[in-house]
């Protein structure tokens, strides 16, 4: 086949591990010589590389003598791989030796060089927008170090050493167009990283005192110029450059040649083409609502938010940082995270926030929330640029993505493995091309109800890998863990590697804390009979805020205490005021206050979940009237029980009050709104986007007649868990599901047999062999009671491991040979695959 008939849908990425990807589908190229091969003809490519070459690059000066026939058999491996993809065969035979007929299109590294010759000669020309572009794209190819899962031979090695040359000129590059552009103020957090990990290239030095200086740091600018002169003098005994001394004394003179002439003759304010990054003003750098509507009261905590900004001011210099909040429920996380944020998103930085549900175990749920409000944040132009190749990979987990870069679309090829850490490293990535362009805070709450996809995603995001401006920020109640719980496990693990992480345990305010927190819900100092009323709340409460919060308002709301010229005055004597024995108690007391119809909204939100909408409300008790709800929802938001989100959102203030009011319910009523919110969320357009919402209602229902709906959907779920690349989520949801099916003794053995199904499928991508076995054997058994052929056949096919791995077990062929028999001719696809697997 020649160079012109190579299939366009075959591309070859060495920008990165090496990948071939077909149709979008990424193939895996094994083993490790057959890679070094494949990449050796890629350095090449057209052109035949010698046999001698070859064994040369594979074994050295000293191959083996069987080395020719052990290079035949890896390039026919090689050619099995392509062909079982269904991409056209590459690999030709040609003296005096192969030869890999692609286009040079097809490997990203060629492109990549077309792109930077491109950008560079747009910028010479004096257009640095589309030059900006250009260059952002040739670098959004880049995954990784080039060739980096290819063991090392001189010719892969040097071509690898080449081409990350190429990159950081490409950075230099990009980053000269952005100052053209007058973007100065975006580029000097990158410089700074750039410098530390670069010391000697004078163009980023010189870039970045031009941006220091144009962001009116004078001094900065010169600081820099004095730091590289010491190193070059101490470390090579060298002068820095005429034209970098040159440049010092212009900064020096206040030379009017190094700012922009006008405003009108940079970009800023102005509408971009399209495909460049947009500028910071024009990304939807908005607060989260979950951290905007925190308590204006923050008192007690210096030390912990000292120690928070020194980690921030770490991660601003590029060094990937982590920090865990711990303590008990309502000890203040939530809010400490919240006052960190505020403070980060004043100086510029973007504020992602997602939390876990404790009851939903929805897979990666706090990276999908976060991710999912960045996506709708970002102009799509500098999305497309940070995603890269990988926005199929991240479509996986934000389907939005799929909406604002069009052909961002899931891919499934490869083992399920080798998809999640695919994945895995997407995540990473987006977050690293997210913090080139701004400092990114990801606030991930109640980590201790996180389902344990969750927490991979979190270990892996958190090892160490190249720099980028982003601190992860955790919360978790360590009340709640022991040694057996998954995020315990992850924390271990975390500690044998050498990851940055700051831990913090919150415990209760002291007695001056205590003061200063009435004081500042009263608005000014404390006179002596309030200091004796903060002091006896501190006794009662042991400093919990969000316990002294409760009380304070049950208090002003019952009358025995009020605020009277920004003070706290009790009604009677401290002592004898009777304060609650527990912030259950008081929640419930407060509770106790609000009208019937507010009490019976916020009776249907608990069941929702912490966080609900007015719309699954209104289908469950909407009210004589369409204002009687709306109603209730002002009540308890003027009560402080709730707040709204955003339109026709709501939270509980916290997860105690939600949790208290659930608790009040009988069972039976329980039960009968779980199946309410259940059908109301199943008539809501996108309900098969809440599938884990649906799953968890309708279990929670089951016993009112919703036995078989709630199995429908915990396998809808499980299904959806495993194209979420997080099977363990799915073998629980599965689970859940075949209980509940055993409830009823009459159950559909067709509905078993698929639970069943799916449960092997998951259990063996965990490699739990006897999991498998078990629950495929039972599948099998289903089958064959209802007479299905169909399920006996997928029931043998997903046996694990299957035939030819070296197992010896006699199940499999018994299994295999009673599916054949089974299907006849009927299904012949499925009798193909059978007869393959025996």
């Amino acid at each position: 086949m020649g160079v012109g008939e190579s299939s366009p849908s075959v591309e070859f990425w060495i920008l990165g591990p090496l990948e071939v990807v077909v149709a979008g589908r990424s193939l895996f190229v094994k083993p490790a010589k057959a890679r070094m091969v494949l990449a050796l003809l890629l350095l090449d490519p057209g052109r035949s590389v010698s046999l001698d070459r070859l064994i040369d690059q594979l074994w050295g000066e000293a191959p083996p003598a069987s080395a020719a026939v052990s290079l035949r058999v890896l390039v026919s491996r090689l050619r099995e791989t392509l062909a079982s993809s269904g991409a056209p065969t590459a690999i030709e035979t040609r003296s005096p030796g192969y030869a890999l007929c692609v286009e040079s299109s097809q490997i990203d590294a060629r492109r990549f060089e077309a792109l930077l010759a491109r950008g560079r000669g747009e910028l010479a020309d004096g257009h640095p927008e589309p030059a900006a572009a250009t260059l952002r794209a040739s670098l959004a190819l880049w995954r990784g170090a080039a060739l980096a899962d290819v063991s090392d031979s001189p010719a892969t090695s040097s071509e690898a050493a080449r081409l990350e040359e190429l990159r950081v000129v490409a950075l230099e590059e990009r980053i000269d167009a952005d100052l053209a552009c007058a973007r100065h103020d975006l580029v000097i957090g990158e410089l700074d990283q750039l410098v530390r990990a670069h010391p000697f290239r004078e163009r980023m030095w010189r870039a970045l005192m031009l941006a220091l200086y144009r962001c009116g740091r004078q001094a900065d600018a010169l600081t820099a110029f004095t730091e590289l002169r010491k190193r070059l003098v101490d470390e090579l005994g060298i002068e820095p450059s005429p034209a970098l001394r040159e440049l010092q004394q212009h900064i020096l003179e206040q030379s009017p040649g190094l700012s922009l002439a006008s405003p009108e003759e940079g970009t800023r304010g102005r509408p971009l083409a399209e495909g460049i990054v947009a500028p910071a003003h024009e990304f939807d750098r908005a607060l989260p609502g979950e951290l905007a509507v925190a308590s204006e009261v923050f008192v007690g905590r210096q030390a912990e938010i000292d120690v928070l900004a020194g980690v921030w001011r770490h991660a601003l210099e590029g060094s990937l940082r982590t920090a865990l909040l711990a303590g008990e429920p309502g000890i203040g996380k939530t809010r400490l995270a919240a006052e960190l944020a505020r403070r980060a998103h004043a100086e510029g930085a973007v504020v992602l926030f997602g939390r876990c549900d404790e009851d939903l175990g929805v897979p990666f749920q706090p990276f999908s929330e976060a991710l999912r409000a960045y996506v709708q944040a970002c102009p799509p132009a500098e999305l497309a640029t940070q995603a890269g190749q990988r926005a199929g990979e991240l479509a996986r987990l934000v389907p939005e993505l799929g909406e604002r870069l069009l052909g961002a679309r899931p891919t499934s090829t490869g083992d399920p493995e080798e998809q999640r850490d695919r994945l895995f490293e997407a995540v990473a990535s987006l977050l690293a091309g997210a913090s080139q362009m701004r400092p990114v805070l990801l606030v991930l709450d109640d980590l201790h109800w996180a389902a344990r996809p969750t927490l991979l995603m979190l270990r892996h995001l958190l090892r160490p890998r190249e720099p980028m401006r982003l601190l992860v920020l955790g919360t978790y109640r360590d009340t709640e863990l022991d040694r057996a719980h998954p995020l315990a496990q992850v924390l271990a693990d975390l500690r044998r590697e050498p990851v940055q992480i700051e831990r913090v345990r919150l415990r209760g305010l002291d007695a001056d804390g205590v003061s200063a927190y009435v004081a500042a819900s009263g608005g000014r100092a404390l006179e002596a009979d309030s200091i004796e009323f903060a002091r006896t709340l501190y006794e009662r409460t042991e400093g919990n805020p969000f316990f002294i919060g409760e009380v304070l308002r049950h208090l002003a709301e019952s009358g025995l205490a009020r605020g009277e010229g920004g003070r706290w005055v009790a009604a009677a004597e401290i002592a004898d005021v009777g304060l609650p024995e527990g912030v259950k108690e008081v929640i419930a007391r407060r509770l106790s206050r609000l009208s019937d119809g507010a009490n019976r909204a916020l009776a249907v939100a608990s069941v929702v979940g912490p966080t609900f909408s007015l719309r699954v409300l209104e289908h469950v008790d909407a009210g004589e009237s369409p204002d009687e709800l709306l109603d209730a929802l002002d009540e308890a938001v003027r009560a402080g029980l709730i707040t709204e989100t955003g339109p026709s959102r709501y939270t509980f203030s916290h997860a105690l009050i939600c949790q208290t009011v659930y608790e009040e319910l009988t069972s039976t009523r329980r039960v009968r709104l779980h199946r309410r919110i259940g059908e109301a969320i199943e008539q809501a357009p996108g309900a098969d986007r809440q599938l884990e919402a649906l799953a968890h209602h309708f279990a929670e229902a089951a016993l009112d007649g919703q036995i078989a709906k709630a199995a429908d959907y915990a396998l809808a779920a499980g299904r959806r868990a495993l194209d979420r690349l997080a099977p363990e989520e799915a073998v629980a949801r599965l689970d859940r599901g075949l209980e509940l099916l055993n409830l009823d003794p009459a159950h559909d053995h067709a509905r078993q047999a698929d639970l069943l199904l799916a449960l092997a499928q998951a259990r063996s991508e965990l490699l739990d062999m006897e999991g498998n076995h078990a629950a495929t054997l039972a599948a099998a058994s289903a089958a064959r009671t209802i007479g299905s052929a169909e399920r006996l056949a997928r029931a043998a096919l997903v046996y694990w491991p299957p035939a030819g791995t070296g197992v010896d077990d006699p199940t499999l062929p018994e299994l295999l040979e009673q599916a054949l028999d089974a299907v006849g001719d009927e299904h012949l696809t499925l009798r193909v695959l059978l007869t393959t697997r025996l």
